[in-house]
């Protein structure tokens, strides 16, 4: 576009002829000043070097992955650990959030996902993470392990800076518990939660995901002591 406006520019003020050829430099000169500037990274498929053979242009390609292990720890005996995750089709869009409820020998106590209406993935991942509570308190679970793959409001709960319309009920659940720990774990040992948390997200209006065993549609869970592997 740059290079269109300066080429009628140039007929319009000098009374110059524009010519393909004259327009074709001025892109080609374009593309190369924004390839310099640029911080980006090639992903090396065959279109791009396609095009960048053409052009003339010389890429960076993207950095080789790093292979990452993780572990999905159980809770210690007497102690119920709480996995949750939040979803939204669009942000905002249709969200929900989705919990499993897990003893220390892997074994499920409780699957709850909820769908929340009009939200943020934010919203939901903090949502999740005080509803799930509340539910373990309801349940006369006190002993919790919260663990979650949403940085954000992991950070936020851990600084007491959550939305303010969750302040006083996170402050009540906090007097009633006996301990209380939350971690953050990455998305490759979140499969449960994450899986509910989808499935919740296009429930209809107030309804609910409840189950007190591991459902049939959840084919792939966190084995304890188990380690997984990302690429970052």
């Amino acid at each position: 576009m740059v290079a269109i406006w300066k080429v009628r520019n140039r007929a319009y003020f000098e009374g110059r002829t524009p010519t393909l050829q004259y327009c074709f430099n001025l892109i080609r000169k374009e593309i190369h000043n924004a390839a310099t500037l640029s911080t980006a990274h090639t992903h090396n498929s065959l279109q791009e070097l396609e095009i960048t053979r053409i052009w003339g242009l010389s890429m960076r390609p993207t950095a080789a992955p790093r292979v990452q292990q993780g572990i999905w720890l159980p809770p210690a005996s007497g102690q119920v650990k709480i996995n949750t995750d939040g979803a939204a089709k669009g942000n905002p869009g249709q969200a929900g959030y989705g919990s499993s409820f897990r003893v220390h020998d892997g074994n499920f106590l409780l699957i709850r996902g909820k769908v929340l209406g009009e939200a943020t993935s934010y919203w939901a991942e903090s949502m999740g993470i005080l509803e799930s509570v509340e539910i373990a308190i309801e349940q006369g679970w006190l002993n919790v392990w919260v663990e979650s793959d949403a940085a954000a409001a992991v950070s936020a709960y851990t600084s007491n800076s959550m939305p303010w319309q969750m302040k006083y009920r996170w402050q009540n659940c906090m007097k009633r518990l006996h301990f209380f720990y939350l971690s953050h774990i990455w998305r490759e040992g979140n499969t449960v939660a994450d899986a509910i948390a989808k499935k919740a997200s296009n429930l209809e209006k107030d309804q609910l995901i409840v189950c007190n065993e591991k459902p049939p549609w959840i084919h792939k869970w966190e084995v304890p002591y188990q380690t997984f592997t990302r690429f970052a």
